[in-house]
């Protein structure tokens, strides 16, 4: 068994580590858009693209197990799963250079709130739903293939998120329990994914997400009832998306707007 000042060191150690890890990402962002706007200086075909998104998301659970007052031993659940729908908050600023009208790629920085719904069933407890989201900030690189510069083409790409802020609601016998925390222990840090975007003429688009990386910790899920507290496990976690969304290019629109102003002012 560990000493008190064992646990505080690895605390202390793993609070050092995140917070690295977010000055890094940070750091990152910086050195995207000093690039970015140096090669907008020097006549380059960098462009920047600014938008949100609707996503619909799930995930693959596999089995899952419960501890707590009342089991004895180990209790398998039944799981079924629901698709999670979030409008609210979703940014993405991305970078985009293309090589020819033909091909390009993109970079970027981006926010979403994601997550997955679980409807579980106990033996022992009943049925309880879990909802667990996570804000978490995104770089992304992706090829495009199509009329890259404005109309329909397909990027894939890969994205590094750091997911920083996690929330949990239950939902048992009528009754509703939320927790939240930063950078908590339930999630895992850093998760990588890949995507497929099907991007339309004036920005609009449909993308599908899958994450390579499990997002929960299966050591430390747990939450609360008025019996006392149930540590549970899922055998993964991986979470999957379908999003709706548009990215406009920013030019264009200030250009844009500005033409209107004018011709408003000829009036």
């Amino acid at each position: 068994m560990r000493t008190l000042s064992e646990i505080s060191y690895l605390k202390t150690k793993t609070m050092d580590m995140k917070t690295r890890a977010l000055q890094i990402l940070i750091l990152l962002n910086f050195c995207l858009f000093a690039t970015s706007l140096n090669g907008q200086d020097s006549g380059s075909k960098g462009y920047w693209k600014s938008g949100g998104e609707l996503i619909f998301s799930g995930g693959e659970i596999g089995d899952a197990a419960m501890i707590g007052p009342g089991i004895n031993g180990v209790e398998e659940l039944d799981v079924d799963p629901i698709v999670r729908f979030s409008a609210f908050f979703h940014f993405q600023n991305q970078f985009h250079y293309d090589f020819s009208p033909g091909v390009g790629i993109f970079t970027g920085f981006g926010v979403r709130n994601i997550g997955w719904i679980n409807e579980f069933n106990s033996p022992t407890i009943g049925s309880f739903k879990l909802k667990q989201r996570s804000y978490t900030f995104g770089v992304p690189l992706a090829v495009k293939f199509g009329d890259v510069s404005d109309g329909f083409y397909v990027a894939v790409g890969g994205e590094a998120e750091l997911f920083f802020a996690y929330k949990q609601k239950l939902i048992y016998n009528d009754n509703k329990r939320k927790s939240s925390s930063w950078f908590a222990d339930e999630v895992n840090l850093f998760n990588a994914s890949v995507f497929l975007d099907i991007v339309g003429k004036n920005g609009g688009y449909i993308r599908f997400r899958y994450y390579l990386t499990e997002w929960l910790d299966d050591e430390e899920q747990s939450f609360k009832t008025d019996l006392g507290k149930y540590t549970w496990a899922p055998e993964k976690s991986q979470l999957f998306a379908v999003s709706i969304g548009t990215a406009i290019n920013t030019k264009k629109y200030t250009d844009m707007s500005n033409d209107r102003l004018k011709m408003s002012s000829i009036y």
